[in-house]
């Protein structure tokens, strides 16, 4: 059993951002110490998508004894302001000061991510203030020049669908250089926030993460397969005994909710992230 409760975080922002805190009534012996765990949104459109499971996960944990905090980035969702008011650097301080709420209710605090939100979790570990005990990452992209030309293709789609005009990438991206933005599913994408998002990569960070962050790297999806590979982003890197010890690769057979239309469930996913947590 949980309770919850809803609070506004005065960001270093000016915003205020909310917050949904899923408590346990009690502390689970299989839990152990007390554990936070934050949920941290995906982009755009995924961001809408992936409410469900994040709520649906975070009560999961909340009745298993972890404290589960689950919050939107300024001028998303229930937070206050504006879409287009802030960028990825206003969005990484709010993860700080959501990690500072957490560290009032215990110094123990994992973070669960999806897609590209690894990437600016990722960037939080690194900090040398920062303490992350686990860090998982469900289906996360490789860097963010990848979740640009996801939402180039998005465009290009959208307008052969509504005009039946075939438009080419050279064409959108003249019109980003022309207009300052990229419109997409109803989100205004200035291109300084897309010269933003495409510098961010996980091979930039994980090195260091990994000397610090014990990592549960979740791919969903179909196959016939149980075993798990470690991606080509990181079978490049030069990483150590120590590190690759840190690193758990998990195949979750079950769908991509995040790519769905309508609002889907991927309960194996569900099961496997609370495995992590709770022994």
């Amino acid at each position: 059993m949980h309770t919850t409760d809803f609070h506004y975080l005065p960001s270093s922002q000016n915003s205020q951002i909310f917050i949904a805190h899923y408590a346990p009534l009690e502390q689970s012996e299989a839990v152990g110490a007390s554990q936070a765990v934050i949920f941290v949104p995906p982009f755009a459109e995924e961001m809408n998508r992936s409410k469900r499971m994040y709520v649906l996960c975070a009560r999961l944990l909340a009745d298993a004894g972890i404290h589960s905090l689950c919050f939107d980035f300024s001028g998303t969702g229930d937070s206050s302001g504006e879409w287009g008011d802030f960028d990825y650097a206003d969005w990484k301080n709010n993860l700080i000061d959501v990690f500072q709420f957490a560290k009032k209710i215990t110094s123990n605090i994992s973070l669960v991510t999806l897609r590209d939100s690894a990437l600016i979790s990722l960037n939080l570990i690194k900090r040398a203030d920062i303490q992350i005990d686990k860090c998982v990452l469900w289906d996360p992209i490789d860097n963010g020049d990848a979740l640009i030309r996801q939402l180039v293709r998005m465009k290009i789609a959208s307008a052969m669908a509504s005009d039946l005009k075939k438009i080419t990438t050279k064409e959108v991206l003249e019109s980003i250089e022309q207009s300052g933005f990229l419109e997409v599913g109803g989100y205004y994408v200035s291109a300084d926030l897309i010269d933003q998002i495409k510098v961010e990569k996980i091979s930039d960070s994980i090195e260091d993460v990994l000397a610090l962050t014990e990592m549960h790297w979740m791919t969903t999806g179909k196959s016939n397969s149980n075993s798990a590979v470690i991606p080509i982003c990181l079978s490049k890197l030069n990483l150590t005994d120590v590190m690759l010890k840190k690193l758990t690769m998990h195949t979750v057979n079950d769908v991509k909710f995040w790519m769905q239309q309508e609002v889907t469930i991927s309960p194996l996913l569900l099961r496997e992230t609370k495995q992590v947590f709770v022994s």
